[in-house]
């Protein structure tokens, strides 16, 4: 998706949250990611909070 912007993210996904058959959003404003995995062509590289 393209040109999405979420002014409020801990609303948008607590909003998200409750729609029936949402099992999760991926916003992570809640409760951060500690470890993102990103694919690039050189491999995967890894990010640590």
């Amino acid at each position: 998706m393209r040109g999405l912007r979420i002014a409020d993210p801990l609303a948008f996904e607590s909003e998200v949250n409750q729609w029936p058959g949402v099992v999760t959003v991926g916003v992570f404003a809640h409760q951060k990611a500690q470890l993102c995995l990103l694919g690039t062509p050189a491999g995967v590289k890894t990010l640590r909070s």
